[in-house]
């Protein structure tokens, strides 16, 4: 009996131990961590995935309580489960698989899957948990639940809902944006065929219903544009695209598709065709195989076609026989770099109409991004009649030239003439002054010596008009300091630039400083044109960039580059024509084509010269070379014996005085009066667009405005000041040769502060100058004009 005992304990041992192994076995081959803990919360079992997953080796695991591998924010809730198992045997849970996370011996925490399960033995309750590492599947679904969440947000923007069709089973998916389109909540209701129909316009059924079977059948479609209405009554526009899905056989089991609201797009499509009607220039709008598929009222005017003739017709039916050929190769050129290209880019072109024969125009070209891909749309302008104009133009211009020169020649003339009799006028008179006694002869002589002068300052002003009308300036050359110059200029320039947020990047002053032979005003006049282009045609926050070096023997080379569009390259040879401004004119930048011009024949005066290059997209850079000079000796002031000029009020503070004015001579004798009053600045412009940009952005306390300038008029420079809000209470004082009282009375009424005829009397001028520019409370006009004054009556 014993020996059986025996035996059969042998036996159940061994059975035991191949269990145990078998056991064993699984545990660690099993990838998910199993760990089990007696009733007192301990671990005694710990297989290799748990080490691999929690990072304790078997060793460090087995006796440390379970709650080592939980966060403690969990600790709480197994003691309290713990307790109820071992008090009631409750065993709600257990089995069960829960979502959770671990933390591991570095301190990290993740998600696992545990499921729990009780086993009880003689030696007590036991508990084992087999826990998952879900890493990886946690962040596989937060990325399915981003991409859903980012899909329908990106539907939601775009106003663009998807749906599904299960032909077997006959179920309809909508997308929550789908739902939205029909003006529904996603729990509404069940998508269905019926329910689709039943939004879609009674009018738009019959198509939609076509269109489905279609689809259904197996047969392509390009999609449909039905109307839809919305639950409380309003009428929206969708554009709705499907295809067929199939299975392996090649049966149709799906039909999927999206759904677009449309209406904005469709009305302003409208807008767009009704714009098209109401432009003055035809527009035509092509395929890039050249195909015409729009064409508005224009087009068929000018070329004499009826709309229906040329929509599918390919362009070149509008070109002249003579280009077709090199135009294809164009519209490829085109439609392989698409980009605007302006009205009249300077290429004469023409066109042919429906009855053969061929007229002048202009064409700009603009890309057009439709779901049909890029299209090409042109606006084409007749200039017949501009032509015509401008033939006429030219013709009145070059009689115009005709006959100024004819009036600078006779002027000139008449000046010579008239300075040989006043030679001997004012000899004599000088000798009678010098020679008499003080007394009534002297007195006499002195008014002779007077007028004589006064008609030789007329004389000369006169000499002068003809000399810079012909071409002939008078220049004061000198050396010239390069910083000196530059710093004037761009001081001026400065507030447009910082309007415009342009940088200007100067170079820095040298040791010694680089001097250049030139007249200081013109080259300065020069520089400002220069600066004024490179602000106006450089792109906003842009820079431009001034430097000078030695440019050949004896020479020194100033160069301003700007960030701005660039010049065509067939354009450069006309930079330098007077009024030409290379179709800048159809640009919201103001000019008037003279600058340039002016700029070139001021510095081939001063024996310089100018020049350009420039690269589309890349900018321009404009330079001008004068010969190098040495600095000048320190001079000693000459004594001057003429009258003192009358000091101004210097205890009324510094002004700011403009003096726009195209002549030098009046200009250097204005700034030659003033020179010694250091609490007076003076600003010059010798243009009157570039006094009104000064006017603007400096806000003078006082402003000499001559009325012949070579842009503008007098009177419009004046009627502009008086019309700005930063301008309108400027004291104004006209400065002209012109004295007639007509013209002093129009200024004067329209508010001039006073009108002073060339040339001028220096005290005089003086006086006016003190009280206007430090005017009393009174702002009525303070010059009294003698009894004997012509123009008493007038300004008065």
């Amino acid at each position: 009996m014993l020996r059986r005992e025996i035996a059969e304990r042998s036996v159940a041992e061994s059975g035991l131990r191949i269990s145990e192994a078998k056991l064993r076995s699984v545990t660690h081959s099993i990838g998910d961590a199993i760990v089990s803990a007696d009733d007192s919360g301990n671990i005694v079992f710990w297989n290799p995935s748990a080490a691999a997953i929690f990072g304790y080796n078997e060793t460090e695991a087995l006796g440390k309580p379970f709650t080592t591998i939980i966060p403690q924010r969990y600790h709480r809730l197994h003691r309290d489960t713990i307790a109820r198992l071992k008090a009631a045997g409750e065993t709600r849970g257990v089995g069960k698989r829960v979502e959770l996370e671990g933390r591991r011996k570095d301190g990290a925490e993740f998600p696992v899957e545990l499921t729990l399960s009780s086993w009880k033995t003689n030696q007590g309750q036991f508990y084992t948990g087999i826990l998952r590492d879900i890493t990886r599947r946690k962040q596989a679904e937060d990325a399915l639940k981003f991409s859903e969440s980012r899909l329908n947000e990106a539907q939601r923007v775009a106003h663009v809902g998807s749906w599904e069709w299960d032909v077997a089973i006959r179920q309809v998916f909508w997308s929550e944006e789908q739902y939205r389109l029909f003006g529904f909540g996603p729990d509404e209701f069940l998508p269905s065929y019926e329910r689709f129909m039943a939004s879609v316009h009674q009018e738009d059924r019959k198509r939609a219903r076509r269109w489905l079977r279609e689809l259904a059948t197996g047969n392509e479609t390009t999609g449909i544009e039905v109307r839809i209405v919305l639950p409380n009554g309003e009428t929206r526009l969708l554009h709705t695209l499907g295809r067929t899905v199939l299975d392996n056989t090649g049966k149709i089991v799906r039909i999927v598709g999206t759904s677009q609201d449309i209406t904005e797009r469709n009305k302003a499509d409208q807008k767009f065709k009704a714009l098209l009607e109401s432009a003055p220039d035809a527009i035509i709008i092509v395929r890039c195989d050249g195909s015409i598929i729009l064409v508005n009222s224009q087009a068929e005017k000018i070329f004499g076609y009826a709309r229906e003739e040329l929509l599918g017709k390919d362009i070149e039916i509008l070109v002249p026989e003579r280009f077709r050929g090199k135009h294809p190769g164009h519209r490829t050129d085109f439609f392989k770099n698409p980009r605007a290209k302006p009205m009249g880019a300077g290429l004469e072109l023409a066109g042919r109409r429906n009855d053969g024969k061929e007229f002048p125009l202009e064409i700009s070209l603009s890309p057009l991004e439709t779901d049909e891909g890029t299209l090409a749309m042109a606006a084409i302008r007749d200039t017949t009649d501009r032509k015509r104009v401008e033939r006429e133009l030219n013709e009145a211009k070059e009689e115009a030239e005709r006959a100024n020169r004819a009036k600078s020649e006779f002027l000139s003339r008449m000046s010579h003439e008239l300075r040989t009799p006043l030679n001997a006028i004012l000899g004599f008179g000088q000798l009678i002054e010098r020679q008499s006694p003080a007394g009534p002869m002297r007195t006499r002589a002195g008014h002779i010596t007077g007028a004589g002068r006064h008609l030789l300052n007329l004389i000369n002003e006169i000499l002068d008009i003809s000399r810079i009308e012909a071409g002939a300036m008078q220049l004061s050359l000198e050396p010239v300091c390069l910083a000196n110059v530059l710093d004037e200029a761009f001081d001026l320039i400065r507030p447009l630039a910082t309007e415009r947020g342009i940088e200007f990047i100067l170079p820095g002053r040298v040791d010694p400083p680089a001097y250049v032979q030139a007249d200081f005003q013109r080259f300065k006049q020069v520089l400002l044109n220069l600066f004024s282009n490179a602000v106006k045609y450089s792109p906003k926050n842009g820079k431009v960039i001034i430097s000078y070096r030695s440019s050949g023997e004896g020479t020194m080379r100033i160069v301003v580059a700007d960030m701005g569009s660039g010049i065509a390259n067939e354009k450069l040879s006309r930079l330098f024509t007077p009024f030409d401004r290379l179709g800048a004119e159809q640009s919201s930048v103001e000019g008037t084509g003279l600058g340039l011009a002016l700029s070139a024949r001021i510095m081939h005066a001063m024996g310089g010269g100018i020049g350009a290059s420039s690269q589309m997209g890349r900018g321009s850079t404009f330079w001008v070379d004068l010969p190098r000079a040495e600095p000048p000796s320190a001079k000693v002031p000459e004594t001057d014996n003429a009258e003192p000029v009358p000091e101004l009020n210097s205890a009324q503070g510094k002004r700011t005085i403009l003096y726009i004015e195209d002549n030098l001579s009046n200009l250097n004798l204005v700034q030659e009066i003033l020179r010694q009053q250091p609490q007076v600045e003076l600003l010059s412009a010798m243009q009157g667009r570039l006094g009104l940009d000064l006017a603007r952005k400096h806000s003078p306390d006082l402003i000499l405005l001559d009325l012949h300038l070579p842009d503008l008029n007098g009177w419009e420079v004046f009627s502009q000041l008086r019309a700005a809000e930063t301008t309108r209470n400027i004291p104004i004082i006209v400065i002209s040769a012109d004295a007639t009282p007509r013209q002093v009375q129009q200024f004067m009424s329209a508010g001039a502060r006073d009108y002073l005829t060339k040339p001028l009397d220096v005290t005089k001028f003086s006086r006016v100058i003190e009280e206007s520019a430090w005017p009393s409370t009174d702002f009525k006009t303070l010059i009294q004009k003698p009894d004997k004054d012509p123009l008493a009556s007038v300004i008065s």
